[in-house]
């Protein structure tokens, strides 16, 4: 298990992935799972599992993230690999954990999903890096609905390796995202202030000359946006838990 994510009901759900000796002869193969399967478990409020299930194709699958939807059901995205493929999916699921429907997203360039969000107006937001022509990581977007369809599917060129690890959107519709943007010699902290449409409207990196990255975000009741990264420390190169406090236009109110 690898996140666990909150739910409407107090309770939580974790995400992760098994791993299981493929048998042809076991009827739990008949399912159509392959030897790395996505693995939820739903606990309640009080930590009680109400159901552990496990999902995913014939090849290897491999759970990232999940996020409620207005109507109870659970949004759920992993990556598959097989050959040399590296292909995003996303499912439904109900509050049961019965799944609704899987699909694969076949791409020309390896895909790796981070995050996925519940917009306000009830579509989702999911947050993926893909290599350039060039070899470097870039920033794509895609806005999808429960009907699987696409809404909205952009990248975000950059000059440098770039990847967003937490998304989360402002009451005016504006987006904050953090992560971190590298090249052969440092990488540092990023955040960027994205408008309703996902144009860029501000970018600013943090840190030293060492590895620096901001990993998660949430906005705070005043409209400024509370940061958890790691810092690595110039002369000791000892890493650090990073909490950065940033006002809205994305630069640092407090660290």
């Amino acid at each position: 298990m690898s996140k666990l994510v909150a739910l409407n009901d107090g309770g939580v759900l974790a995400i992760g992935s098994s791993r299981t000796s493929r048998d042809a002869h076991d009827k739990f193969f008949e399912r159509g799972l392959g030897k790395n399967d996505i693995y939820l478990t739903r606990f309640s409020k009080d930590g009680n599992i109400l159901w552990s299930k496990k999902y995913g194709t014939e090849h290897d699958d491999i759970g990232i993230d999940a996020v409620e939807a207005n109507n109870g059901t659970i949004v759920v995205v992993a990556k598959t690999s097989y050959n040399t493929n590296q292909n995003m999916l996303l499912m439904n699921i109900n509050e049961n954990g019965d799944k609704l429907w899987l699909k694969e997203y076949k791409s020309d360039m390896i895909v790796n999903p981070h995050r996925v969000i519940c917009l306000r107006d009830g579509n989702f937001l999911l947050t993926l890096s893909q290599k350039s022509s060039m070899e470097k990581e870039q920033i794509r977007f895609i806005k999808f609905d429960l009907q699987q369809n696409i809404r909205q599917d952009k990248v975000i060129h950059t000059a440098y390796s770039t990847a967003i690890n937490d998304i989360k959107e402002f009451k005016n519709g504006n987006f904050m995202a953090v992560g971190y943007v590298k090249d052969s010699y440092n990488t540092d902290a990023l955040a960027m202030l994205f408008d309703s449409n996902l144009n860029l409207l501000r970018q600013e990196h943090f840190g030293g000359e060492n590895y620096d990255t901001f990993n998660a975000l949430t906005i705070l009741y005043n409209s400024q946006v509370a940061v958890a990264g790691i810092h690595t420390d110039v002369n000791s190169q000892e890493s650090n838990m990073w909490i950065v406090k940033l006002d809205a236009n994305a630069s640092i109110a407090r660290k």
